[in-house]
Order: structure tokens, then sequence, then C-alpha cells
């Protein structure tokens, strides 16, 4: 996912930047998502950092502090629902989705 930052940076949730931010906060993204509790700057800088990293690895969390005012602020917070409402349809279900199982993928493509 695209976002405006300073300039125009990626953000990626995948399971590595879900560990460090886990490591960091104490978070379980996937377990817990954002709560009302958990929803503070350090978590969201935090996972801002986490999720840039992988493409912009020079960016330390200091930085991602200050590339966050309350100017963008309402872009963040779009882009924070945006990655974690992603991983709730998966999650939420009681086991993999018979459109999610690499079987009906294979079947649906064709190949």
């Amino acid at each position: 996912m695209s976002i405006f930052l300073d300039k125009e940076r990626e953000l990626r949730l995948d399971l590595t930047a879900m560990e460090k931010f886990h490591e960091l906060t104490g978070v379980n993204i996937i377990t817990d998502g954002f709560t009302k509790e958990t929803l503070t700057p350090k978590n969201v800088k935090a996972f801002l950092w986490c999720g840039l990293y992988q493409n912009s690895p020079d960016l330390t969390l200091e930085d991602v502090g200050h590339l966050v005012t309350l100017a963008n602020i309402d872009v963040v917070s779009d882009a924070i629902v945006a990655m974690t409402k992603e991983g709730e349809s998966p999650l939420a279900e009681s086991g993999p989705s018979a459109s999610s199982t690499p079987t009906s993928r294979k079947k649906s493509s064709g190949r």
C-alpha cells in the first residue's frame, strides 16, 4: 500500500513486519489488532516503522515519528485501518475458506 508522508512510500505489513511490531510493542496485531488502549502514538509510530522498513531500511523510529503530523494523521489513520482490516476476514473465520486454499486457487486460475 502506498502512503504519502514526506514522499510516496510503500507500507507493507508482512509477517516480518508483524513480528517486529510485536517485539517492539507487545501487541499481537494478528490476534488483537488495535484497541482503544493500544492505539497510542508510540504504537502507531512502531506500526508505521515496521511497515516501512522493508522498502526504507534507512528510516529510524524517530524519523518515522517526525513524518507524522497533525496535517497527515488522517492519512496515516486511514492506512492503518485499511491494512489491519485486510487481515480481519481470514482470521475471523474458524478455518481457511474454500476460496483461499491453494487447491481452490489452482482450479479457479485454470491451471
